[in-house]
């Protein structure tokens, strides 16, 4: 009976607490005031207290316990006394817990501030929802490309905002004019995601490291914004695998850009391993550094031919045109430029290009020809295997490329998990710590490529490659091999440990993922281009030897010579790479001689 009665004090108890801090205090102001009442009540009717009122009892009862003052033996009855003591007793606890209670009230309040929980009230801001510590691609890109402007971004994140503040001020160097709000919420909410007040942002992204993260973010901020119908900020996201991506009407119900990951990796992949002179213009025409991506109108273009404004458009280069929803890469010379069109230009700036109106006449006859070289069959050594070899092997060409897949003898079992058959005549299960046999399979090879497994801590998975990267340059240096490594990291920390080489490139997911979503949160419209500028079957970038090409090395070129010389053959020309360097983009006016080992970087069509 009483074991009972005692569980349903605690349970009562329980459910009162668990009901916050004002219901504690509501709990303690009605026991005290109860007690004191009743106490009052029994000394005025026993006549306790020199012939006091009930009220005055009250008040003095009360006093007393407020005070937890007590009582002199001369100050009455022995009975006052004693009851005046026990009134005293009882309230050193109870102002005892009522100033735990607001001690930890107040010490959750601050936590919360420190943690960032309050709603922001801005506009036009840019939210991002998930934060990895140590990775600051996408960070760095959206302030790169806000220059001198006024930004607001809001990292919703599930990491302490006294952590992340600390990584930020160590890696992230942003002025004035940018404004990080942090807020430490649950990234899968949309109550959470609410207070960052996602209705009124210009861009949200989604950034979160989890697939299922991932997933559960984009339909919590879809979700949230069936509320606010008139609110439609650009909404970026990216996957890995296809069985994740959102059909195409989903995407466009509701303003939804999302890419697939491990296809851009691996359609980068391939694209870098047969054509090491283009893995830089990947890089620059992803990123917000230098030259970038420009979508505009462009003034006095409307009703010429692609063919004249490449002729007239000075410090920029036409990538291609948009037709109301349709993006055309590398248009025919010929294709007319309307009014409502937008072309889709390489430059540094917005609005930087020049209009020179300068005769079309531009000798454009300095190219006859490109000839097209019979490629050999060449050696790929794949190490390792993680879901992106599928999309290898169905990117790579095989009749140009003699194939070998080469997996550590331990990790057999992680080949049989993936979801993708791998034909046994290019499948090797090897030792890899044993450098004799990596020798004997990349003896003759032209390209390697090192994947990570992705079962792995990150740290062990790239320790692992850096290992491997480090023999396999070892043998190099030791045989006189002439192939190209091509690794891949899940960091970018672990790159910094790789002195640069011309035959060795770094690749890392997490840098792809970022450099793409910060470009498309710019500029939506560049989905289709960077979709077409990575279809195997759609516009390619590919260089070009100058020793491939008719041309007359003893004589010096304008660029706009070249750009209409290659247009006249169908090829988009970017710029070119020589000894000195890489450089795109260059001025119309610009006076170059090549040498036969110079390549010229061009769009051209894929297969």
């Amino acid at each position: 009976m009483f074991r009972a009665i005692k569980n349903h004090i605690n349970y009562w108890l329980e459910k009162k607490m668990a009901n916050g801090t004002y219901s504690m205090i509501k709990m303690l102001t009605i026991v005290t005031l109860s007690i004191v009442m009743l106490l009052a009540i029994m000394m005025a009717l026993l006549d306790i207290g020199d012939g006091d009122g009930f009220f005055s009892l009250f008040w003095d009862l009360l006093a007393t316990a407020i005070n937890a003052w007590m009582p002199y033996s001369e100050d009455g009855q022995v009975s006052y006394v004693l009851l005046s003591s026990l009134v005293a007793i009882m309230g050193l606890f109870l102002t005892s817990t009522l100033i735990g209670i607001i001690s930890s009230f107040i010490e959750e309040k601050l936590e919360n501030l420190r943690n960032g929980t309050a709603t922001i009230f801005e506009k036009n801001h840019t939210v991002i929802i998930g934060y990895n510590l140590l990775e600051h691609q996408l960070l760095n890109q959206i302030i790169i490309n806000t220059g001198k402007k006024k930004r607001v971004i809001v990292i919703c994140t599930n990491n302490e905002k006294d952590e992340l503040l600390d990584d930020l001020r160590n890696n992230v160097d942003y002025g004035k004019n940018i404004t990080i709000i942090i807020r430490h919420c649950d990234i899968t909410s949309s109550v959470d995601l609410n207070n960052c007040s996602i209705d009124k942002a210009n861009t949200v992204i989604i950034n979160a490291l989890e697939e299922k993260n991932r997933i559960k973010s984009l339909l919590a901020v879809a979700s949230l914004l069936k509320k606010y119908p008139n609110s439609k900020p650009n909404i970026v996201a990216c996957v890995n695998d296809k069985q994740h991506m959102l059909d195409e009407s989903s995407l466009k119900n509701n303003g939804i850009i999302m890419f697939q990951l491990n296809e851009i990796m691996a359609k980068l992949l391939v694209r870098t391993i047969t054509d090491f002179s283009v893995s830089d213009v990947y890089n620059e025409l992803f990123d917000f550094e230098k030259n970038e991506f420009h979508i505009q109108q462009v003034k006095y273009t409307a009703g010429l031919t692609i063919y004249k404004a490449i002729s007239i458009i000075d410090k920029a280069t036409i990538i291609g045109i948009i037709k109301g929803e349709k993006t055309i890469l590398n248009p025919d010379k010929e294709q007319i430029i309307n009014k409502e069109d937008k072309l889709i230009l390489l430059q540094e700036d917005e609005n930087c290009q020049r209009i020179k109106k300068r005769d079309c006449d531009v000798d454009d006859k300095i190219i006859k020809s490109i000839t097209k070289v019979n490629k050999k069959k060449e050696k790929l050594i794949i190490f390792g295997a993680n879901p992106l070899l599928e999309e290898i092997l169905n990117e790579t060409s095989v009749q140009y490329l003699n194939i070998r897949v080469l997996i550590d003898k331990r990790r057999q079992n992680m080949v049989k998990n993936l979801d993708f058959d791998i034909p046994i005549s290019i499948l090797r299960y090897i030792d890899m710590q044993d450098e004799e046999i990596i020798k004997k399979y990349v003896n003759n090879s032209n390209h390697v490529l090192i994947l990570s497994d992705r079962e792995e801590n990150f740290q062990d998975d790239d320790t692992r490659n850096l290992l491997l990267l480090l023999k396999l340059v070892n043998l190099k240096q030791n045989n006189n091999y002439d192939f190209k490594i091509l690794a891949e990291f899940s960091r970018e920390s672990s790159t910094r440990l790789i002195d640069e080489r011309d035959d060795v490139k770094c690749f890392v997911g997490s840098n792809v993922a970022s450099l793409i979503l910060s470009q498309l949160a710019e500029n939506p419209l560049l989905r289709d281009t960077f979709r077409d500028l990575l279809s195997k079957k759609g516009i390619i970038l590919s260089s070009i030897k100058i020793s491939e090409i008719d041309l007359d090395l003893d004589k010096q070129y304008s660029i706009v010579q070249i750009k209409l010389a290659l247009k006249k053959l169908g090829y988009c020309f970017l710029g070119y790479k020589n000894c000195n360097g890489m450089f795109l983009n260059q001025d119309n006016n610009q006076i170059v001689q090549f040498n036969s080992n110079d390549r010229l970087l061009v769009l051209t069509k894929g297969i």
